[in-house]
């Protein structure tokens, strides 16, 4: 049973392979798998938020191509895009280091 409890985040034959090995997964603390939905949640909306940003720019560029005015509004918003892509390459990596020991994302 503790293995069973233990391996809720592993497919059934990867636990099978895991236990022929002689090797119990690790344990997954329950805190670790409201970050990863966190994590998950907090990402799909960057990626939402990257792509509204681009757009953004891409409309600022085509709609007032040299207004200086605008130049500080181009430059903070392009400085923003790249540290929303940025995070998101960063928690793509860490979630794929967790993949093994997540559930299907519904």
């Amino acid at each position: 049973m503790a293995a069973r409890a233990r391996s809720a985040e592993m497919s059934r034959s990867e636990l099978v392979w895991s236990l022929l090995d002689g090797k119990l997964p690790p344990p997954v603390p329950v805190e670790l798998t409201s970050a990863v939905h966190g994590l998950l949640a907090s990402t799909d909306r960057m990626a939402v938020l990257s792509t509204d940003l681009s757009e953004f720019l891409r409309l600022l560029d085509r709609l007032c191509p040299s207004a200086l005015e605008l130049q500080a509004l181009r430059e903070s918003t392009r400085a923003l895009h790249k540290d929303v892509r940025e995070h998101i390459k960063c928690a793509s990596a860490l979630l794929a280091a967790l993949k093994p020991y997540r559930r299907p994302r519904p």
